[in-house]
């Protein structure tokens, strides 16, 4: 958690390397970060970072598809986003 804003420069970087595999992975832990960002937030300050969760993980569903992890961390984002719970 300490290191999550060093990691987003190199991860947006990557979010455009050839390599497919290196591209999902960069999207997934950028929405990582920002789902973290936006959980540990208040309501209506972390609404931005669950935005880009969201975008982020929809990117990477749309990279692999069957993704469970992606999945729940995406639907995790829209269900706090909504003012539901999370866990």
């Amino acid at each position: 958690l300490d290191s999550l804003d060093a990691s987003r420069p190199p991860l947006d970087e990557a979010r455009r390397a050839p390599d497919a595999e290196v591209r999902w992975r960069a999207h997934f832990n950028l929405g990582l970060v920002a789902l973290r960002r936006g959980l540990r937030a208040g309501p209506d300050s972390g609404r931005q970072e669950l935005d880009v969760a969201i975008a982020l993980y929809r990117r990477a569903l749309l990279l692999r598809p069957g993704d469970v992890d992606a999945k729940w961390n995406y639907e995790l984002a829209l269900l706090r986003k909504r003012g539901g719970g999370g866990g």
